[in-house]
């Protein structure tokens, strides 16, 4: 059982880096940003106060939540019951762990005095 985790997991970060790269080159391809980046560096140039790219970020963060949901939902009209199946798996086991990386950051910034390591 460990080990078919290890391998949802390694899919996981193939799946990931594949889809990465993938993003980058054709940015590069095109010599231009993905639009949400765009938007969120305006939106920033307008507002540099911690508040304003506070909200920057959230709204940018939530663009790019809807656009990986949107990609998610197209890569699963493209799979195989099968193919479904493990990648639900191998993106459960990574908000899992994503989760955990959270909660051991939070505890080590929470035994710190003030904001910074």
């Amino acid at each position: 059982m460990l080990k078919r985790k290890k391998i949802l997991v390694i899919l996981s970060l193939l799946f990931a880096i594949v889809f990465i790269s993938f993003s980058v080159t054709l940015a590069q391809e095109q010599n231009q940003e993905y639009p949400i980046d765009k938007g969120l560096a305006k939106c920033i140039n307008s507002d540099s106060s911690t508040a304003g790219m506070r909200d920057c970020f959230s709204e940018a963060y939530d663009m790019w939540d809807k656009e990986l949901n949107k990609i998610y939902k197209d890569l699963m009209k493209k799979l195989s019951p099968k193919g479904q199946k493990t990648l639900k798996e191998a993106q459960t086991l990574w908000i899992k762990y994503r989760d955990a990386e959270f909660k051991l950051n939070d505890e080590i910034i929470g035994n710190k005095d003030g904001t910074t390591l």
